[in-house]
């Protein structure tokens, strides 16, 4: 899948590479054959017959070439003023609906947008690195990454973009340089190196509804089933895995959006509640120091549970990690007037089992 991708966009860009000069040759072959003929058209209806010799006074040849040259640009010229005050009115024109539909900060980015618009391979030298680090930061800068292409952008090794056109899904272009069509937009870019996500503090139920708090850690990856890694591209990826990762965001509260990464934590979270839940804070309790016994199957059990639950998203997680559990101070004090309880009464069972025993011998 990997390949077929990247061999489409590189086929497509050639194609591009070679139409544009073609393309841009027969407008200014028929640009040309336009003025000339336009050119030769005024010349006959000025129906120029300029005689030097009916003057009254003698005049140089350099004065006869000039007065020549001043009646052709006042008869001839004067008829593209027009034209060139209209194609000055429409660039502005042109110029203005761009700095005001798309929001563009000043008329430098307008310009720059029109000009890519016109002619892709102008902007052919200018290379935007762009990464899942610095995607959003870098957007505001170009308009390249703001509004879409044409352009040229560079993926950064170990990253791969997914791009849209018109809002809709366009391709996944991979890790290198890469030439934008019009309009094409980056949609996001994704990390295919292993992630590292951390929660320090969880707050958790026990079957008993007491609160406890810990810390889980998760890492994890894009899901590359059957693709081998090679020198070419260390990091492979599933086209269609990518892409599902891409979209799939939530609203959070505020103006935040949760990403892939968020949403790999929250699963871990969401199965340890549950585990957590269904254990009392007796088998919780019995090994907090030592963290094994109950705390080595919550954590066995969240990882399997979750790897299932992930991989059906397209995530790969490597490994969950989860710290001790951390109790309040009124669940403590609870806990201790629990064991204070639980030792008197044992104590009274055995003065009485001691006084029974006495006056079955007494007797």
């Amino acid at each position: 899948m990997e390949v077929s991708q990247t061999t489409s966009s590189q086929a497509q860009e050639q194609k591009m590479s070679r139409w544009l000069p073609a393309k841009r040759t027969l407008y200014l072959l028929f640009l040309g054959a336009l003025i000339l003929v336009y050119t030769v058209f005024i010349w006959y209806m000025e129906r120029i017959n300029l005689r030097l010799s009916d003057l009254a006074f003698p005049i140089s040849n350099l004065q006869e070439q000039l007065i020549q040259f001043l009646d052709i640009f006042i008869r001839v010229v004067r008829h593209y003023v027009p034209i060139i005050l209209g194609w000055m009115l429409a660039y502005e024109l042109a110029l203005n609906l761009l700095l005001n539909l798309f929001g563009l900060p000043d008329r430098a980015k307008a310009s720059s947008l029109l000009r890519r618009l016109r002619d892709p391979r102008q902007a052919v030298g200018k290379t935007i690195s762009v990464s899942s680090l610095n995607l959003e930061a870098k957007r505001p800068e170009s308009t390249r990454l703001w509004l879409g292409g044409p352009g040229r952008v560079s993926i950064v090794n170990g990253n791969v973009a997914v791009t849209e056109i018109n809002g809709r899904f366009y391709r996944v272009i991979a890790s290198g340089k890469h030439a934008l069509n019009r309009f094409e937009y980056i949609h996001s870019v994704l990390d295919l190196r292993p992630q590292d996500r951390t929660d320090p503090e969880v707050i958790l139920h026990s079957r008993e509804g007491l609160e406890l708090v810990t810390n889980v850690s998760a890492t994890f990856r894009i899901n590359a089933p059957d693709l081998t890694t090679s020198i070419q591209q260390p990091f492979p990826y599933d086209a269609d895995i990518v892409r599902m990762l891409a979209y799939n965001k939530f609203n959070l509260p505020g103006e935040n959006v949760s990403s892939w990464e968020d949403n790999a934590l929250a699963a871990v979270r969401g199965i340890l509640y549950a585990t957590v839940s269904s254990f009392y804070l007796d088998e919780l309790l019995q090994d907090v120091l030592s963290e094994i016994g109950t705390h080595l199957t919550i954590r066995r059990d969240v990882e399997r549970e979750a790897r299932i639950k992930l991989r059906d998203q397209g995530i790969d997680l490597i490994r969950v990690r989860i710290g001790g559990f951390r109790f309040s101070d009124d669940v403590t004090e609870l806990r201790i007037k629990n064991w204070r309880t639980e030792w008197e009464n044992q104590a009274r069972l055995m003065r009485a089992e001691g006084e029974a025993r006495a006056i079955e011998e007494m007797e």
